[in-house]
């Protein structure tokens, strides 16, 4: 291997891999090993399937046994490279989310890396780590500028950002000085902070001012992205855009092991004093900075944080009627005329758990396996799922987007393509109505 690339790559995950939970890295560090295991297996150039020590970490995290032979290459090289970029990630295990990126050596190849890219994302959010996919030979400016910075080589060959014949190096596209292309990737975690950067970050390409600084004396790689722009902040005179800025900076930042440490340093210099954590503000108050950062959208059920934060869980809710619209007793801030609408909001606020008791009034008609319900939805979102309906088709949808949910009156039936899960929160009950009269003689055999 290249020892000029080799470097590069120790000096980018220095920034990085020290700081992270010993569990994390041990998961990290055993993802190349896991795109050879099963039926569907294959390899990454010049990467041996496994070493004797990650063989050891697969039988640790693996549930069932692994069958494999230490040091020998894999029968089929669908990777040229393999990177992963770590991230800040609010409601995950370890803080951390993960950018995948697979780098195939044939466009053809795509489908086949993805499916089985999707079974090691199941595998890792199970961990607690959220993975967003990236399955492609050229990458957007913004994607490169992140590999570049902080990306961590796997296996394989190193990313460069010049066309050129070195060896062990691969050519992800080109880096200009100045960012043009607004590209932003859909992480499968969202939060009013990162959201309010990344769209700061757009405006500033947009407008044709935002330079890829690689290097700044004493900054933090994960932090240069948005340098210039706080500097712009700072130097103008809107102060309420400088607090939102700051505000997204450190509860996204503060949080994560790599810039933990400079977070708090920053929140000094800014004579913040202590400032509290995100868990501290219960639902209402993450909801009041929500709305300042990110304005709720029309329809558009009022999160926070998706998935949604551990710890929230209530033993108890009960659903009650008022003026017509369903809630929950003792959480304001939301209510629905439809109760299944309440209840997903509710799951997706991590409010009602599989343990939550519901309770209800005589208005409100609920089967029993409500939570478990949830659970599923939940699970189900997990998997790929964008859209919640209920039973009924008069009673709408809620759809994902972006990470964000938005409630539709319409049939569900007429939504459009996406996959759904159905939300059963009534009993099932044979209505005339449900039955198309015109059909019922030829079911009938008359």
């Amino acid at each position: 291997m290249s020892r000029r690339f080799t470097a590069a790559n120790i000096f980018r995950s220095r920034y990085s891999l020290p700081y992270m939970d010993p569990e994390a890295r041990e998961i990290i560090y055993l993802i190349p090993s896991l795109l050879s295991i099963g039926r569907e297996g294959f390899g990454v150039y010049a990467h041996p399937v496994c070493t004797p020590g990650g063989l050891e970490l697969l039988r640790k995290h693996l549930d069932k046994g692994v069958d494999l032979v230490p040091g020998r290459l894999p029968d089929r090289i669908l990777l040229e490279s393999f990177i992963i970029v770590p991230r800040p990630c609010i409601s995950g295990e370890y803080s951390l989310s993960l950018a995948i990126i697979a780098i195939p050596v044939e466009d053809t190849m795509v489908d086949e890396i993805t499916n089985k890219l999707e079974e090691i994302q199941g595998f890792l959010r199970k961990k607690g780590i959220f993975a967003t996919l990236h399955v492609q030979k050229r990458l957007p400016e913004l994607l490169i500028y992140e590999v570049m910075r902080v990306g961590v080589v796997l296996a394989g060959k190193y990313p460069i950002t010049k066309e050129g014949k070195e060896e062990d190096s691969i050519f992800i596209g080109r880096l200009p000085f100045s960012i043009k292309e607004g590209f932003m990737d859909r992480p499968m975690d969202w939060n009013p902070f990162w959201y309010f950067l990344s769209r700061e970050i757009l405006r500033y390409i947009e407008a044709g001012d935002y330079p890829a600084s690689m290097h700044i004396p004493g900054a933090n790689p994960y932090l240069l992205p948005y340098l210039h722009i706080l500097q712009a902040c700072e130097e103008g005179l809107d102060a309420d855009r400088l607090a939102r800025f700051r505000t997204s900076l450190y509860y996204l930042f503060s949080g994560f092991g790599p810039t933990r440490e400079v977070m708090a340093e920053q929140a000094a210099r800014w004579r913040w004093n202590a400032m509290p954590d995100i868990t501290e503000m219960g639902l209402r108050g993450r909801l009041r900075l929500r709305r300042w950062l990110v304005p709720l959208e029309a329809g558009e059920l009022p999160l926070c944080i998706w998935p949604p934060l551990k710890g929230e869980t209530l033993d108890e809710v009960r659903l009650e009627l008022k003026h017509g619209l369903c809630g929950i007793r003792g959480v304001p801030g939301f209510s629905h005329e439809h109760a299944w609408v309440v209840l997903a909001w509710a799951g997706l606020s991590g409010l009602i758990g599989e343990k939550t008791r519901i309770r209800h009034t005589r208005e409100i008609a609920l089967r029993r396996d409500v939570p478990e319900s949830i659970g599923k939805m939940l699970e189900a979102l997990y998997g790929g799922v964008d859209i919640i309906v209920s039973q009924d088709h008069l009673k709408g949808a809620v759809k994902k987007l972006d990470g964000r949910f938005f409630f539709s009156g319409d049939f569900f039936a007429v939504l459009g393509k996406g996959d759904k899960y159905c939300l059963e929160t009534e009993p099932l009950v044979q209505e005339k109505a449900l039955i198309d009269d015109k059909g019922l003689d030829k079911l009938l055999g008359g």
